[in-house]
């Protein structure tokens, strides 16, 4: 809600001419209807409840964390591409998928990617200095 609030403070604009706002606001807005509808579909006791801290059932989203800011990291150094197909990579390598599911999910998702925020939303995205 308070990012949909934010988004919608820097100017909505219109469809034709959509504002800086725009595509987050209703990023969010779509965001809060999904988890509104989770929640509301969630309520009551949950019968196969699991202690978040017992034993190593933090790590993985510790690794998460830990990957994502690596990936943010990276990515001025070796561009989107490469940090991005590196991440689709080590993502489904943790999750233990397949070679070729890991293979053909980390070309098609950043492939993907690329054209929603280079063609679509026309974001300028970062070559990479090693790549200069």
């Amino acid at each position: 809600v308070g990012a949909a609030i934010m988004a919608y403070r820097m100017g909505l604009g219109t469809l034709a001419a959509p504002g800086s706002g725009f595509f987050p606001f209703w990023v969010s807005l779509l965001l809060v209807i999904i988890s509104l509808f989770y929640l509301l579909t969630q309520l009551g006791r949950d019968p196969r409840a699991l202690p978040l801290w017992e034993g190593r059932s933090w790590l993985k989203p510790l690794l998460g964390a830990g990957i994502m800011f690596l990936y943010v990291l990276f990515m001025a150094w070796l561009g989107f591409f490469l940090a991005t197909f590196l991440l689709f990579i080590i993502w489904l390598g943790m999750e233990r998928e397949k070679p070729l599911t890991i293979g053909l999910v980390a070309t098609i998702g950043t492939l993907c990617v690329y054209l929603l925020f280079s063609r679509f939303l026309q974001i300028p995205l970062p070559v990479g200095r090693l790549f200069h």
